[in-house]
């Protein structure tokens, strides 16, 4: 999870996630099992199904790669 730019709130909180084998949850799943976990501002506003999470070489997690999944295609 990583934070991306919002102009209310200045950021705010989204998801990549990577399914186990055989599971088929939809992103609107997995934020109604968050919801009872979390608190509604802790909600990840978006969440994308990936097979792969966005690594540095050293295996750490590269969450500006992860906010790039979530950037508005230039028009």
């Amino acid at each position: 999870m990583t934070g991306i730019p919002d102009d209310r709130l200045s950021e705010v909180p989204v998801a990549a996630v990577i399914l186990t084998p055989g599971a088929d949850s939809t992103s609107d799943d997995l934020r109604t099992e968050l919801r009872s976990a979390l608190a509604a501002y802790e909600l990840p506003r978006k969440i994308t199904i990936v097979a792969s999470i966005p690594r540095f070489d050293t295996g750490k997690v590269d969450r500006a790669g992860i906010a790039r999944l979530f950037e508005e295609p230039s028009a």
